[in-house]
């Protein structure tokens, strides 16, 4: 293991702890901070897990500002057999963020540049301080003042947590001036947003057959309604290839509930915009408004870096189970389905997940099971279509029909011309 970019070492907790982690929150990749690792990469471990995160934890939150709530999380590693602490730290969405004590200036911001901890100039503080957001969901002030938690403490009883008088101010749930702010609103049991979801008959928008909202409850009993309503649709078919009888769902659970909760936790609630989840005959699309965060690219946001756009809300989520580690939800997305599946634009991310759908298994001349097309172009990824419709006894525009479909729910995909080129199979 090596110190760089996203990478930090120390062999124990000392008092440059915080300013690492304000470098990691004001980049736009935020990083891991080890601790048991010495600079060289030689694992010595650390005693006192317990007492430890602890203190880890009450110093990121009483000695940074912006709050830092949502944005760290602290788990304990074996590495080559001893006990190690690791912070995982996003990218802020309030940069610059600074050691309190020392205020927002050079001497209280940081930044990462490769693997050492800078200073930051002046000219960067007031640059990030000019692009920074002036409302954010703790910021806010909920217009509905009659507010009640009873699904919210009811789920924090069941997930293990103490719930003690303070427990909304430890949420982040009031603003400066001691109101409920939006965050509280979203959790509330008076949450009166209507979250839609909408099933087509046909590919398009033109023939709608069932419609349905989601309203006047918690966001989180909200998401766990929509979460058991897809899973309900999440029908299972059964194949006969040559090779024997393959079970499908038409789509994959796991991805399918990172990427509700991902359009769930990262939309912009300030645009008038709400996540919104369309059923077709061929595919689910799912829309967040919002677009990526600032200084966020689409490779950032592909390669599992994680910029939250509430972190509050994220970390309520991931108290109660229904968020992964961070950075870890569009990484286990694309285990299953390739980073095509999204779409980016300036006020949304769309994804879209193909359902799966049967292979035609062709008939031989003598009339046994022959082979589908995705077996032959594992087997052959150069096979023409030529080749591919006198194997299967089909013709070749029966194959190139196959082939655009196959291209379309995201199965293959072409990887240099046509003529020198080859077919991958995906899934």
């Amino acid at each position: 293991m090596f110190e760089n970019e996203m990478t930090e070492f120390k062999e124990k907790l000392n008092d440059k702890l915080e300013k690492e982690v304000v470098a990691f929150l004001n980049s736009s990749h935020g990083g891991s901070i080890f601790i048991g690792i010495a600079d060289d990469g030689t694992v010595v471990g650390i005693d006192g897990l317990d007492s430890k995160q602890k203190e880890i934890k009450d110093r990121l939150k009483n000695n940074i500002s912006p709050s830092t709530l949502g944005l760290f999380e602290i788990i304990t590693p074996v590495i080559e057999g001893r006990n190690c602490i690791q912070i995982i730290v996003s990218g802020g969405n309030q940069r610059p963020y600074f050691i309190r004590r020392n205020g927002m200036s050079s001497e209280g911001c940081f930044f990462r540049v490769g693997s050492t901890t800078e200073r930051m100039p002046d000219a960067m503080i007031m640059d990030l301080f000019k692009k920074r957001s002036r409302e954010t969901l703790v910021s806010k002030r909920s217009q509905k003042q009659d507010l009640s938690f009873k699904y919210l403490k009811d789920r924090y009883v069941e997930a293990g947590h103490e719930i003690g008088d303070n427990f909304l101010t430890q949420l982040e749930l009031f603003t400066e001036a001691g109101e409920f702010n939006y965050l509280a609103y979203l959790l509330s049991d008076q949450n009166s947003l209507q979250f839609q979801y909408a099933r087509y008959s046909g590919d398009d928008v033109f023939d709608l057959v069932e419609h349905k909202s989601f309203s006047n409850q918690s966001i989180l009993k909200t998401t766990t309604d929509i979460l058991d309503f897809l899973n309900n649709r999440n029908t299972t078919f059964s194949q006969i290839t040559s090779t024997g009888r393959i079970d499908r769902d038409r789509f994959n659970a796991i991805a399918m509930r990172e990427l509700v909760v991902n359009a769930m936790v990262h939309n912009n609630y300030f645009m008038n915009g709400l996540p919104s989840f369309e059923e077709f005959s061929n595919r689910f699309e799912i829309s967040s408004f919002g677009g990526l965060p600032e200084g966020f690219s689409q490779e950032d946001f592909l390669n599992g870096y994680s910029l939250p756009v509430n972190p509050e809300l994220i970390r309520v989520f991931r108290d109660l189970g229904l968020a992964e580690r961070l950075g870890t939800g569009i990484r286990r997305v694309l285990k299953f389905y390739p980073k095509e599946i999204f779409r980016f634009s300036t006020n949304f991310i769309r994804v879209n997940i193909p359902f799966e759908r049967p292979v035609p298994v062709y008939p031989q001349p003598n009339g046994e099971s022959g082979s589908s097309l995705i077996e032959l172009l594992r087997e052959e990824p150069c096979m023409t279509r030529f080749e591919a419709s006198r194997r299967l006894g089909v013709s070749e525009s029966s194959v190139y029909r196959e082939i655009r479909r196959l291209e379309e729910d995201g199965r293959i995909r072409r990887e240099g011309s046509r003529k020198t080129g080859h077919w991958v199979v995906l899934r």
